[in-house]
């Protein structure tokens, strides 16, 4: 039994305010209070697809910043090297505003809790709204990936052979919303065009996924060596101390604190994985944390993130 989207054992479902439809996951929150009017815009954090997920499926703006333009201060990591906080809104001129004050997270842009944000201390005091002209817009060169039916089939069965089992209805619809549809990426196309903007079509390759590493094979190292020195550093005053023991909490009362499982968390805990083994294992992915490394970044179909 895998958790639903957006469930949480303290607040419940958070429902879509247009209907009986998956919200997405996971900065559902985030994304439904701006699309039912309770706010005009709202903060996710996203490893992978958790903003660009929900905006899309409530017909918002969002947007997952580079890692490092945005403070990750405070923020309780799945994959630290990968998670960013992020922006909502209705429109990309909201989302460019409210991107402007994210990404001034201290002194000369940089936040001495997050050493990453030195990279971006060039873009300090920039304000993100001046480049939503249609002028800025004709300076830059769209690419967009046109997917068949028969690449999203292989995809498919790339995904089975990975898991060694068939695919739930569920996994399988992952896979397709990750994908673009032709017809879909054309549309996008004519409507860029239509604004003066070059747009180059890509034809789908399966190496085009493989841009950013599988969610769960990451989880099995990354997830734990990021909560415990959270949870080390940051949340010194947190009833836990690592993941281990937070496993240890949800298998205590599993009906209240965990009712659709927690496969990943006690999974993660129980790895025996060094740093290491995971470069090995994961080849690009960092080791010991967020100082200093670039992730890979792109959207993959290893789970909500």
């Amino acid at each position: 039994m895998c958790i639903r989207d957006s469930f949480s054992a303290v607040g419940g479902q958070t429902h879509s305010p247009y209907g009986p439809f998956d919200p997405s996951g996971s900065s559902t929150g985030s994304a439904v209070a701006v699309a039912a009017n309770l706010a005009p815009l709202s903060v996710g954090r996203a490893t992978q697809g958790s903003i660009t997920w929900p905006a899309r499926d409530h017909s918002l703006v969002g947007l997952k910043p580079s890692v490092g333009l945005v403070s990750r201060s405070g923020v309780v990591p799945l994959v630290d090297w990968m998670d960013t906080p992020g922006p909502f809104g209705r429109t990309v001129a909201d989302v460019a505003a409210l991107l402007t004050v994210l990404a001034a997270p201290g002194p000369d842009g940089i936040d001495a809790n997050d050493p990453a944000t030195a990279a971006a201390a060039p873009l300090v005091g920039r304000d993100f709204t001046r480049y939503l002209s249609p002028e800025m817009a004709r300076r830059v060169r769209v690419g967009v990936v046109a997917v068949t039916e028969e690449d999203v089939a292989a995809a498919l069965a790339q995904r089975q052979r990975g898991m060694g089992r068939a695919l739930t209805a569920g996994e399988e619809a992952e896979v397709r919303a990750a994908l673009l549809e032709t017809a879909e990426a054309e549309g996008i196309a004519a409507a860029l065009r239509a604004q003066g903007v070059p747009v180059v079509i890509i034809p789908y390759e399966p190496s085009l996924r493989l841009a950013a590493p599988e969610l769960g094979g990451v989880l099995a190292y990354g997830f734990g060596d990021s909560l415990n020195r959270f949870l080390g550093g940051w949340a010194t005053d947190a009833p836990v101390r690592s993941l281990a023991e937070v496993a240890a909490v949800y298998a205590a009362d599993p009906a209240n604190r965990a009712p659709y499982g927690f496969r990943s968390v006690a999974g993660a805990a129980a790895a025996a994985v060094s740093a290491a083994r995971h470069a090995l294992e994961e080849p690009g992915t960092p080791q010991g944390g967020p100082a200093g490394r670039r992730p890979r970044v792109g959207r993959g179909g290893g789970g909500r993130g």
